[in-house]
């Protein structure tokens, strides 16, 4: 669900995933009745609705195939849609002025005429360091003038390294884009740490090694959003998926040169792909597409073979680090919980976790499998008999709502077992400014 707007003549617009889709704009009664769907099946993404304040016109947040993040207007009477420029979440005072923010990262507030439906006049800035987050700006403004706004110096978030107890035990510096740091993943030998660039200003968000004793930070993807980092065993490869912005754009699975010299296509598909890791003692990587989890040989020709065929929602793939085991996350019970089951037969499931889990990792050893549940970082310790395995004990290590989720897994566990590289989440305040819109759209201008 992305969002919704309460428009002119009782309709509501709202944005919502359709099945194997981009999310996309509706229109419904506040009546009640079937919804309609008002966008093209076009490649391209529209959310975060907002109507003015007569009702006739729902602007609202794009992402075209190409990656660029736009903000447009959809007409209610007419159903014309349109870009009107570069920016995110867009919203109207009562004086046809919009208020969105840049490409630059600031909040700034345009006119806006309603009889073109163009913007007119040049930006003027509002704010700056508004928090952002899932292509959308934390602020809202008023008809008389009033702003508020989530205040962010340090948008981008900080890795940190945190013992079993939860205490921090040093930052590491990393620098973070203008939206934020996310899947860190140490390397095999403990060394570097790849992780998760987003970048709002340019959607160029990739995947970069920092190295912990040299201080230094390497790019190894290439052009375009990536995401899901994955060690290889031997350290000198990085997987990761190429993030498609649209349907004429694929989506894809790489493996890069951890020093930067160049990455390889391993595998397309017209459907997601996500979630890549490498399976110790063989050529194989897991993956998700779509509800289901797969595996392919890197030493073939990287056929997928599917893992997993249920009606359930299957995802967060984690070999053991002898090859055997495969921990992953599915909602099978109604909620998600975590399972093991023997790779690659996937035969008898055992369940993890109580009450909830996700993101499962492996301790180094094999002997725990770490996963979160209820804002809480959870290890379970596993033992193995005749090749049976068991869970025989559980600990919550440390709270975790002090650090920043992502979609997917967003901590790791060092190779020796005694830290844990997570997100610390930016630290904000809300600001709330009387008459900081400009005179104009205060009605006291011209």
């Amino acid at each position: 669900f992305g969002g919704a707007a309460w428009g002119a003549g009782n309709t509501i617009v709202y944005s919502e995933w359709p099945a194997g889709g981009l999310p996309t704009l509706y229109r419904v009664s506040a009546d009640g009745g079937n919804p309609e769907r008002v966008s093209d099946d076009d490649g391209t993404a529209r959310f975060a609705p907002h109507a003015s304040w007569g009702g006739g016109d729902v602007f609202y947040t794009t992402i075209l195939p190409t990656g660029t993040t736009s903000i447009s207007r959809l007409s209610l009477a007419s159903g014309r849609m349109e870009i009107l420029g570069p920016g995110l979440t867009p919203q109207v005072d009562g004086h046809d002025h919009l208020a969105y923010v840049s490409s630059g990262g600031s909040l700034v507030m345009q006119g806006f005429d309603p009889g073109s439906g163009k913007l007119v006049g040049s930006p003027r800035r509002l704010a700056e360091n508004v928090a952002t987050g899932d292509f959308s700006g934390a602020f809202s403004v008023s008809a008389t003038g009033s702003l508020v706004y989530r205040h962010a110096p340090n948008r981008g978030g900080e890795l940190v390294l945190v013992n079993r107890s939860g205490t921090v035990d040093r930052r590491v510096d990393a620098p973070g884009g203008t939206m934020g740091i996310l899947h860190p993943r140490f390397s095999p030998d403990g060394t570097r740490i790849a992780y998760v660039k987003d970048e709002l200003a340019s959607q160029r968000g990739g995947v970069w090694v920092y190295s912990l004793t040299q201080g230094t930070d390497l790019r190894v993807s290439g052009d375009g959003q990536a995401a899901d980092p994955a060690w290889a065993p031997d350290g000198r490869r990085i997987g990761y998926s190429f993030v498609p912005t649209g349907k004429q754009v694929p989506a894809r699975l790489f493996v890069a040169h951890a020093d930067g010299t160049g990455a390889t296509q391993v595998m397309a598909a017209p459907s997601d792909l996500w979630q890549m890791a490498f399976v110790p003692g063989s050529d194989d990587i897991v993956f998700r597409s779509g509800n289901d989890l797969f595996r392919a040989s890197l030493g073939g020709d990287a056929v997928p073979v599917p893992l997993t065929n249920t009606p359930a929602m299957e995802q967060h793939p984690a070999p053991s680090p002898n090859g055997r085991w495969l921990a992953y996350t599915s909602d099978m019970s109604g909620q998600n919980e975590v399972y093991i089951s023997p790779y690659p037969g996937m035969g008898s499931r055992v369940i993890v976790s109580v009450g909830g889990g996700e993101f499962p990792v492996w301790s180094p050893r094999g002997d725990e499998l770490y996963y979160e549940s209820n804002d809480a970082l959870v290890a379970a310790r596993v033992r193995v008999d005749a090749g049976r395995l068991s869970v025989v004990g559980r600990t919550t290590l440390f709270h975790t709502n002090r650090y920043a989720e992502a979609a997917n897994r967003n901590y790791d566990v060092s190779p020796d077992g005694k830290l844990f590289v997570m997100v610390r989440a930016v630290e904000t305040r809300a600001v709330w400014r009387v008459n900081a819109l400009p005179a104009a759209a205060r009605g006291q201008g011209n």
